[in-house]
């Protein structure tokens, strides 16, 4: 929900269109888009954390991160621009598996 967020920020969605789950996807985006959302059972449902224990019942475990990361600054969004599939396929490659020094 959060690309779709920053997608739908960008004017690169039709937001009023009906989804599987809310009546429309800005509905949606409005409950579920970190960026934007005010529920706290929401941001509570973000910060789940690693439980670290083995368990047969799903969901069980409450460990929760202290905040949310909210940074976008790190994050790769082309935005308003006509890519080639071969320039898009590059640059998600590149967004999914960052070169480090190592490489």
């Amino acid at each position: 929900m959060a690309i779709l967020g920053e997608l739908d920020r960008a004017g690169l969605l039709n937001a009023d269109e009906p989804t599987v789950h809310s009546a429309t996807l800005r509905e949606a985006l409005q409950r579920w888009d970190i960026g934007q959302t005010r529920s706290e059972s929401v941001q509570r449902f973000y910060r789940a954390a690693p439980g670290g224990v083995p368990t047969q019942v799903a969901f069980s475990q409450d460990r929760r991160w202290g905040e949310l990361d909210l940074d976008r600054s790190r994050v790769l969004f082309v935005t308003r621009t006509t890519l080639s599939p071969r320039t898009a396929a590059s640059l998600f490659s590149r967004a999914i598996w960052p070169r480090t020094d190592a490489s």
